[in-house]
Formats: C-alpha cells, structure tokens, sequence
C-alpha cells in the first residue's frame, strides 16, 4: 500500500514539474504556440520509450534520434524534438521538489547530437515587383480590401511578426517625438517591446481603412486596430491568426505569387531595407534581433552571396 502511494508522489511530482515547464516556456518565449510544440514533441518522446521519466537514459534518447533519422524526418524537426527532451529534463534538474532536493539529477538528452539546422534556410522575400503586387492584388474599393491593404502595408514597412501587429489597439498608437510623426507600440518576441515611428505610407493606409468602416471617430484606448468582420468590429474582437494567414493566401494568389506566408512578408522588409541602404546593424534593429551575427545569417538567406571575382578568373581563362 505504501509503494503505490509513493509512486503515485513520484508520478504527480513530474506531471506537476511538466505543467510548471511548458507554463515557463510560454513565459519565456511569449508564445502559446512553442508550449503547445513543446507539449507535442515531450508526448512523441514518452510514448516512443514508453518508460517513467525517471527511467530514462541517455541510450533511449539516442534510439529515438536514430528512429527518428532513419525515418526521414528532417533535421530541422528531429532538432525541435531533441530540444523540448533536453529543455524539460534541464528544468527537472532545477526543479526543486523539497529544500535541496531536486527532481532529476542528469539531463539524458544532453548526449545526443543534434543536427545543424540554419533556421533560416527557408527564408523567402519578394522584389519590390512581387511586394507591389501584394498589395496591388487588394481592391481599396471595399472596407476589407483597405483593412487587408492597410494590414500588409504594416507587415512590410515594420517587418513585425504576425502577432505583433494583429494585437495593437488604439492605445498602442501616440504622437511622437517630432511634430507630424506617430508611433506605435508593440510587445514581441520574448516580451520584448518598444515604440517606432509609424511609416506615414502605413498610416494613411490604417486611417483609409477605419474612415471606411465607420470606425476612426468611435475608436476607444482597447479597440483593436484590425477586426475580422463587421460583426467582430462591433464586439471589438481584434483579428484572428488564421484570418491573417487568409489574407496573405489571397492576395498572394490573386498577384500570381507562390509559397508566401505570413512570416515572408517580415523577410520581404528586410529585403528591402537592405535594398534601400540599410547597412547590417540598422537591419538588426529594425527586426529587434538580439546580436549582428543573426541578422548576418538572416540577410545571407535572403541574399545571394555576390560573386565578385568572376572577371578575374574570365581574364585567365576565358576564350
């Protein structure tokens, strides 16, 4: 009787320090979304070995790797999973369960070698061509075409990811520092936030749109700047993800352009910064990164690496 009530703390110690992990990974990285991807890859884990938490070995976390490889999964996934195993036991070995008593004494992830993942291998921006096209492909002749005009000209003049932008209100917008100017305020990734200047293009584009539907002389501190529908203006529901996801999908499709999504859009302001003049610290600021050294990684691609000696080689070769 007294085993199985020991086992029963044992197994509620860990499921507590599971729930007290993915609460910290949400804090931390200020999105639900890597909870809920943290959450997924810990239950792909358990239910591969299939042993207690307290079980398992760094051999078991190598097979699962080694499954996972010979399956075909790409690296960039196997490399997510491995780091939800390793960031969970991490916090296990910090998880103090009685004064000095921690949960774990050993990370079993900590041996196995991920693979090398450049996380923006994927990076895609569009010319200046493709990106008036964008916008270009949204009719300003209705209040949803200026609401999703004015959305994408926000994503492409401040290069602020998805939900930096679909959660600003009224409030979040102020005078600035310089007569005629305005700012924004947004909070990003890893709470990180500030206040920009708002681009006057992005401006005129947002007061367009809520002249439009009615909505600029009524707008209160918590009103949403972008709402789906109507019927959403009227219960003040800011607009959603998967609307913004829509909204690209479309305009992207009607301008004849493939493989955009959201997140292009903040490649796309990059690339254009750069193609203006913005030298690589000013381009790191601008896209809140924390060192040069990604936003190096970033712009390289987005860039083609220029090939500057060709003509040499031409002089010494060349017919």
């Amino acid at each position: 009787m007294m085993d199985n009530l020991l086992v029963t703390i044992e197994a509620d110690k860990w499921a507590e320090a599971a729930i007290r992990w993915l609460e910290a990974a949400e804090a931390r990285r200020g999105s639900k979304r890597t909870r809920n991807e943290y959450e997924a890859n810990m239950r792909l884990f358990m239910a591969s070995v299939s042993k207690h938490p307290a079980q398992i070995t760094g051999s078991d976390c190598q097979r699962w790797a080694s499954e996972m490889h010979q399956a075909g999964l790409a690296n960039a996934t196997i490399k997510a999973r491995l780091a939800a195993v390793s960031s969970f036991y991490r916090f296990a070995q910090r998880y103090e369960v009685t004064p000095g008593q921690y949960l774990h004494s050993f990370n079993p992830a900590s041996a196995v070698q991920r693979p090398h993942v450049n996380p923006y291998e994927h990076a895609q921006g569009l010319t200046p061509e493709q990106a008036k096209a964008l916008l270009k492909a949204c009719d300003r002749a209705t209040i949803k075409g200026l609401r999703d005009y004015a959305l994408l000209a926000f994503y492409l003049y401040t290069g602020r990811r998805r939900s930096e932008i679909a959660r600003l209100c009224w409030q979040d917008i102020r005078p600035g520092s310089e007569a005629g100017k305005l700012e924004y305020h947004y909070t990003g990734k890893g709470h990180k936030s500030a206040w920009r200047e708002i681009p006057p293009p992005v401006w005129s584009a947002l007061q367009n749109y809520l002249k439009a539907a009615g909505r600029l002389e009524t707008m209160r501190p918590d009103s949403p700047l972008f709402v789906a529908t109507q019927h959403q203006a009227a219960e003040e529901r800011p607009i959603a993800p998967i609307t913004i996801n829509q909204i690209v999908d479309r305009a992207a499709k009607l301008a004849g352009l493939e493989h955009i999504k959201v997140h292009s859009l903040r490649h796309t302001a990059a690339k254009l910064r750069r193609r203006s003049g913005a030298d690589l610290e000013e381009v790191s600021q601008f896209l809140d990164h924390s060192s040069i050294a990604t936003t190096q990684i970033y712009i390289n691609s987005l860039e083609a690496v220029k090939d500057v000696s060709w003509q040499g080689v031409e002089a010494l070769i060349g017919g």
